[in-house]
């Protein structure tokens, strides 16, 4: 499914939100909060019920966004606050992957790379739009890699460890085709 295509059938439930007074900051900062849940659930072994708690809370991310268009709510300092909330959301469940494989010394590892590298996406794509460049390039956004660590968790633990190989690949290459993706325009 396309993205707008995905937008279009969550208009509803932003026209909703939007009737109703909700703001799109109200919405991000939910998403900052009800990310603890799944985080702690991800420490506690408890896989199956945070990737699905994960993938329903991560539409907030979604949804802020287009309420914001919507409603024409849109500022760069919305964008600095939602982005940057983003971060916190990531780094939130990740800590509690990381915990889950604290005894496990080849698991802490791989799920520390994959939180670390996952960042980097973000932040390259930043200093990019620090220059004046966006790139978006890669096969691994936000969204495809909450949908990947979120459906990965659907089969437990040992199952979500195994995923996290392709998955490190996916956001290494990722990065690297945004790295030189900025080199190259910042060559010209």
């Amino acid at each position: 499914m396309n993205k707008e295509r995905a937008k279009n059938i969550l208009n509803p439930v932003v026209n909703f939100l939007a009737r109703r007074g909700i703001k799109p900051n109200h919405l991000t900062i939910s998403g900052v909060f009800l990310s603890i849940i799944p985080g702690i659930l991800y420490a506690f072994n408890l896989y199956l019920i945070a990737g699905i708690l994960l993938l329903l809370f991560s539409l907030l991310d979604t949804l802020d966004g287009q309420l914001a268009r919507m409603t024409s709510q849109t500022s760069n300092f919305g964008g600095v606050i939602d982005s940057t909330f983003d971060r916190v959301q990531e780094g939130i469940v990740f800590a509690g992957i990381i915990y889950s494989f604290s005894k496990e010394p080849l698991a802490l590892f791989i799920a520390f790379a994959s939180f670390l590298f996952s960042f980097m996406i973000s932040y390259i794509r930043a200093r990019g739009e620090g220059y004046g460049f966006s790139t978006r390039k890669g096969p691994m956004e936000r969204t495809e890699r909450i949908l990947y660590l979120g459906i990965a968790s659907l089969f437990g633990k040992k199952i979500f460890f195994y995923t996290l190989f392709p998955f490190i690949i996916l956001i290494f290459l990722t990065f690297l085709r945004r790295l030189f993706d900025i080199k190259k325009s910042l060559k010209s």
